[in-house]
């Protein structure tokens, strides 16, 4: 009789150790992660929030700002590492006007310059007079389209500057463009800046590709001549190679054998971002102890996070319904998150409900 109460006994505790270990574990792994949501009533409130977590991150004191409209991402896809050179935010602003709250952020960090991307018909000469009339310096860069205000940005940043491992992006795709910021600054104690560049596979009457492809093979030969073949261009795009493909042998961009680009791309947001990842940085352990979480719906609430990503080393997550056919995030893109301790949500609950983390695992 006593042998037998053992006997259950015994069993009663391998049924409960089966049954609670699994669940323990999971909750252990999930107490790793402390999570911090980035957002407000509007896109213009949580590019405001955004540059809060950006200013008590920075290693410098800032004292500059890139100013972009909030209602297009074309001017600003690129603007990530010209913000990183100059220490600054992004914050978003109405065309015709500046956003009453953002100009009351502006104020609040005591800016001493303000960078406006884009021309007259994303914002306005009223909303520089305006910054002029509080007193801070205004310089707008724009060009014709969004490859001449990419051409204008990058020329803002030193050669000198220029990192090893520039990304050639599809022009119209703006989460590439998010994705690729976290690899903005060298990871090699130079500090060193990858640039981004905006390519697509049309011509322009004001920008014909004769005056483009120049433009691009000078971009490489820089390079080439600063870093050899240490010299390691991303082509990248969310909609297959095709339009970087073209793009690539239009404008010229050749390398030797002993010199070659990485061609990455998926067929969304999520599948380009799992590729980048997975080729670049689960081979080589990636410094980062937090990821951004944001919607891979639209851009509204993510346009602003790049320099906080470039800054804080933090990948750029996108969060998909979870019926929707690209949500796939394979063994390796997870992978590069086993350390992550602070998971960002961009947005509000609707777009990234609390969670979210769960799709890194």
């Amino acid at each position: 009789m006593k042998f037998q109460k053992v006997k259950i006994l015994f069993i009663s505790i391998i049924v409960l150790l089966s049954t609670v270990l699994p669940a323990t574990t999971a909750n252990a792994l999930l107490e790793q992660y402390t999570t911090k949501r980035i957002g407000g009533q509007t896109r213009f409130d949580t590019a405001i929030e955004v540059s809060k977590e950006f200013v008590a991150k920075a290693k410098k004191p800032v004292d500059s700002v890139i100013l972009c409209t909030a209602y297009g991402y074309a001017d600003s896809v690129s603007v990530t590492p010209f913000a990183v050179y100059v220490n600054a935010p992004i914050l978003l602003t109405d065309k015709e006007f500046l956003t009453p709250s953002t100009q009351a952020r502006i104020i609040e960090m005591n800016t001493k310059k303000v960078y406006v991307i884009g021309g007259t018909g994303v914002i306005s000469d009223n909303v520089l007079s305006t910054l002029s009339g509080m007193g801070i310096s205004v310089e707008r860069i724009a060009g014709v389209n969004r490859f001449d205000t990419n051409r204008l940005i990058l020329a803002k940043i030193p050669q000198d500057l220029w990192g090893a491992n520039p990304k050639f992006i599809d022009g119209y795709d703006v989460f590439v463009g998010l994705t690729v910021t976290v690899d903005t600054i060298e990871q090699d104690n130079t500090n060193k800046i990858n640039p981004i560049i905006l390519t697509d596979e049309n011509g322009d009457e004001n920008d014909p590709y004769s005056t483009r492809s120049q433009y691009y093979k000078n971009i490489v030969t820089t390079l080439y001549n600063i870093y050899g073949y240490k010299f390691h261009p991303f082509c990248m795009s969310s909609y297959g190679l095709s339009t970087n493909d073209k793009a690539i042998e239009t404008y010229g961009l050749s390398f030797s054998d002993k010199l070659s680009e990485s061609k990455l791309n998926g067929d969304s947001a999520s599948a380009t971002n799992n590729s980048l990842f997975a080729s670049k940085f689960v081979s080589h352990p990636y410094a980062t102890n937090s990821v951004l979480i944001t919607t891979g719906l639209n851009y509204i609430d993510a346009i602003s996070t790049g320099p906080l990503a470039a800054i804080t080393y933090s990948p750029i997550v996108y969060k998909l319904p979870s019926n929707n056919y690209y949500y796939t995030f394979s063994s390796a893109y997870k992978a590069c998150y086993n350390d992550v301790q602070t998971v960002y949500y961009i947005g509000g609950s609707v777009v990234v409900p609390d969670g979210s983390e769960s799709i890194l695992k």
